[in-house]
């Protein structure tokens, strides 16, 4: 039978340190879900949902995309794959297949990045219930959010970063971008080691707080 151990041998430095540690992975790794900048390819910086045009420039029937403007990838693909009848694989070829990835990943990305937050929450209050209320929690779930996370950077590293990209063609007065990696893919790669650290230290400091208790 499963039992929490009275807080024996965990103070409430380690707890804190546990608490503000997991808040603030998870707070960062939110905010680099969000981020616009993870590559940049073609004329676009590219995030997990969206895409950035990076200068303005008119593709296929005169359509203009101003820099600045963000588009959704699904309307982005759309526009140029669909409507345009993928004209754009003039200056980026294949781009079309890319983006379809792109947003696939992305999508991955994103759900396990939601999971990571939802379960550093998780692990938040069970730490903070099982340091205050003995038998309150049975399971220490500081690892789950680490797996959550290197998972869906996995998976978007070896969609993206992984594959071998066609060299682009610049258009007329206006550079197009051979892939590139940007600030958020680099970030992505930081939060999985701090998601690590923060694992380990909450396995190890904290795993006193749940125990198994046979009698």
């Amino acid at each position: 039978m499963y039992r929490l151990q009275e807080h024996q041998g965990v103070d409430l430095t380690k707890l804190l340190t546990y608490l503000i540690g997991a808040s603030v992975v998870g707070s960062l790794s939110f905010f680099n879900l969000v981020k616009k900048n993870w590559f940049s390819y073609c004329f676009w910086n590219f995030g997990l949902a969206e895409a950035e045009t990076v200068e303005e420039i008119s593709i296929g029937l005169n359509k203009t995309y101003h820099a600045k403007q963000v588009f959704e990838l699904e309307e982005l693909r759309a526009d140029l794959c669909v409507q345009q009848d993928g004209y754009v694989e003039v200056y980026c070829p294949k781009f079309c297949d890319y983006i379809y990835d792109f947003q696939a990943s992305g999508m991955i990305m994103v759900f396990c990045g939601v999971m990571t937050l939802i379960f550093v929450m998780v692990s938040v209050t069970s730490a903070i219930l099982s340091y205050h209320s003995q038998g309150c929690c049975a399971f220490n779930p500081s690892p789950i959010p680490f797996v959550f996370y290197s998972l869906g950077v996995g998976v978007y590293f070896s969609s993206v970063k992984m594959r071998s990209f066609e060299k682009t063609a610049d258009m007329a007065g206006i550079p197009t971008i051979d892939y590139q990696v940007s600030h958020g893919f680099v970030f992505a790669g930081v939060l999985v080691i701090a998601h690590f650290l923060v694992m380990l230290y909450g396995y190890f400091s904290l795993k006193k707080l749940f125990v198994t208790n046979t009698n």
